[in-house]
């Protein structure tokens, strides 16, 4: 394994107005994330795991702290480098698997790379790979409304691996699904983050996927500490 951090978190806070008053979520949380490791997050619903997510893929910006991704400091960059950065360095799976609905699996899948400008054919073929690799070779065709909640999760994890991304983050993944389907989503989910030997931050509150594998650290009242 590669010891150089891949990401640093340093003094993190992130604060909301609730009113008239201040709602601190995050208070000076550091992290440190080396370069293939996995990094499993847990804590209460409503703890600020989703909220640290979304500050380390620039989908929010924090109150106070940096954030390095490779040494290059996203908290200071513009929309249009986010965007870049989002769409070429990161993977997302989230508890709603927000795939849409007028674009069949393999487009879905497909759709980040279409976005990015890759080569279109080239693309279609490692999203048509991934899709087997999910055990959804016979539902490529398939909207997201004719497959189970378990099959629109698989094909969540196979959009996220799609470009390539140096970093999976993963938000409560198998939140939304039944006991079964959440064995089978954790079990898909590591193993292909070690076959394509991917850094992950995975958040969640249930103790069965924290206890999955990785460096385990507990999300409380603000704070980051090892569980």
């Amino acid at each position: 394994m590669n010891e150089n951090p891949l990401l640093e978190v340093s003094g993190l806070r992130k604060v909301f107005r609730a009113g008239s008053e201040d709602l601190t979520v995050l208070d000076d949380v550091s992290l440190m994330v080396k370069v293939g490791s996995t990094v499993v997050i847990s804590g209460e619903s409503g703890s600020g795991k989703s909220t640290l997510l979304h500050l380390i893929g620039g989908l929010d910006t924090p109150t106070a702290g940096r954030i390095l991704f490779q040494g290059l400091e996203i908290t200071g960059l513009a929309e249009a480098e986010l965007v870049e950065y989002r769409n070429r360095r990161l993977g997302f799976i989230f508890q709603l698997h927000y795939l849409l609905k007028d674009f069949t699996a393999l487009e879905n899948v497909y759709m980040p790379a279409a976005i990015a400008g890759s080569p279109g054919a080239e693309a279609r073929r490692r999203a048509a790979r991934l899709l087997e690799q999910v055990g959804l070779a016979g539902r490529r065709t398939h909207y997201p409304q004719e497959l189970s909640g378990g099959e629109r999760q698989r094909v969540a994890v196979a959009r996220a691996l799609m470009n390539d991304p140096q970093l999976i983050l993963a938000d409560e993944p198998t939140g939304s699904l039944d006991e079964r389907s959440s064995a089978q989503i954790r079990d898909l989910l590591f193993g292909l983050v070690a076959e394509y030997r991917k850094t992950m931050i995975l958040v969640t509150h249930s103790r069965e996927l924290a206890a999955a594998g990785g460096e385990r650290l507990l999300l409380e009242h603000g704070l980051l500490r090892r569980a």
